[in-house]
């Protein structure tokens, strides 16, 4: 599903896709992927995948201004714990 949707997006938008995938080494590394402001420019969100072996993804929503420390807080410590 996600090849699909990146080959969907690619005849849009290539850089946004480019840009995706140069950050998968870091993503893969940190188990944590960031959207800040992407879809609207009031919100935060973190995806945290707790488990090396499974694609399933706990992710956290926020507002930009008041949450993004405690968005940045509740990642790394899910990241760490996991």
């Amino acid at each position: 599903m996600l090849a699909s949707v990146l080959d969907e997006t690619r005849e849009t938008d290539p850089g946004l896709v480019a840009d995706y995938e140069a950050q998968l080494p870091l993503i893969r590394r940190r188990r944590t992927a960031w959207s800040d402001g992407l879809s609207q420019d009031e919100v935060a969100a973190v995806a945290v995948f707790p488990h090396r072996d499974r694609p399933e993804a706990l992710v956290l929503f926020g507002r930009r201004v008041v949450d993004a420390a405690r968005l940045t807080a509740a990642a790394r410590t899910l990241a760490r714990a996991s």
